[in-house]
């Protein structure tokens, strides 16, 4: 007769697990130290009172971010919204050091896993990024006017604005006609495989216009207090230096096309930019210790029956 499987043994790949996190979390305080340790002498033309106060403004329009998205995903993904809060700080890091936003793929993921879902998941973000991208197509406009945004940046921006604004408005009903042509026109073996494709299709993009919709207002808000903090952040470092008030937006604009890594940057940029840095670095180790767990507790949720059980609200 085979014997019960052994307690002591079955719990060690937890400890190991939870061995690995700590290791983890720990290896990024001591990143965090570090990193700020080195960041830090880029922000000496700034005073430190004023550095305080727009970083924490800077942190607090990433707060707003990670509203609007866990707005989403309480609607489309059923991932509680302390839950993503916690995804956004914890990936934030790495969406802002990483080029051509390639980090948005490490929030991907998470919220993959975290959902089930890879289609809404993708949605989520999708719809995330058009909220944030209607805002700053006219401020890239405006610096490509002169001549301190490329033209590549304005159109991908453009493109991440109003496609998925495009499939929000005329999505649900285009997806309706081409049912309805397939219908009418095709009649072979192979229409009912088109049809359930169509159909899925369909779904995914009436759900999705559904909640932009629905939560349009919301939405808008958070996406205009969280361009009007950036601005506030540049007036407030820009005054400090005694620089014309207007000078904030240039600065603006020229944090949001240069790259931490860029060399011969004004020191006024730089400074701007290790500011930032040092402000989404400072809360990661705690986001990502208590994302760890409530990521553990949702996955396990999500597998202990058959069908993924729906996690709405805060």
């Amino acid at each position: 007769m085979q014997g019960s499987a052994n307690p002591v043994a079955m719990s060690r790949p937890a400890k190991r697990t939870d061995a690995a996190r700590t290791a983890f979390v720990a290896g990024a305080a001591v990143f965090v130290v570090i990193a700020t340790l080195a960041l830090l002498p880029l922000t000496g033309p700034l005073p430190l009172v004023s550095a305080l106060a727009a970083g924490l403004l800077y942190l607090v329009s990433h707060l707003l971010r990670a509203f609007r998205l866990a707005i989403l995903s309480v609607e489309m993904l059923g991932v509680s919204g302390r839950t993503t809060v916690l995804v956004h700080f914890a990936t934030a890091p790495i969406s802002l050091a990483l080029p051509l936003k390639l980090g948005e793929l490490t929030r991907l993921y998470e919220l993959w896993r975290l959902s089930g879902t890879l289609v809404y998941s993708v949605v989520v973000l999708l719809v995330d990024r058009m909220y944030d991208s209607l805002f700053l197509v006219p401020l890239l406009a405006i610096l490509l006017l002169q001549n301190d945004a490329s033209p590549a940046l304005i159109v991908l921006t453009c493109v991440a604005a109003f496609v998925p604004l495009a499939v929000i408005v005329v999505g649900p009903r285009l997806m309706t006609e081409v049912q309805r042509y397939v219908v009418a026109h095709h009649n072979d073996a192979g229409t009912l495989g088109t049809l359930r494709g169509i159909d899925a299709v369909r779904r995914v993009v009436t759900h999705a216009a559904r909640v932009a919709r629905q939560q349009a207002p919301t939405l808008v808000v958070l996406s205009l207090l969280i361009w009007l903090l950036e601005v506030l952040v540049c007036l407030i470092l820009v005054s400090a230096i005694g620089a014309a008030a207007e000078s904030a937006f240039d600065l603006l604009g020229s944090r949001l096309t240069a790259t931490w890594w860029t060399e011969g940057s004004d020191p006024l940029v730089q400074a701007v930019i290790a500011l930032t840095l040092i402000a989404t670095l400072l809360p990661w180790p705690l986001a990502i210790a208590l994302y760890f767990g409530r990521r553990l507790a949702a996955t396990g949720a999500r597998t202990a029956g058959p069908k993924r059980q729906e996690r709405v609200g805060w």
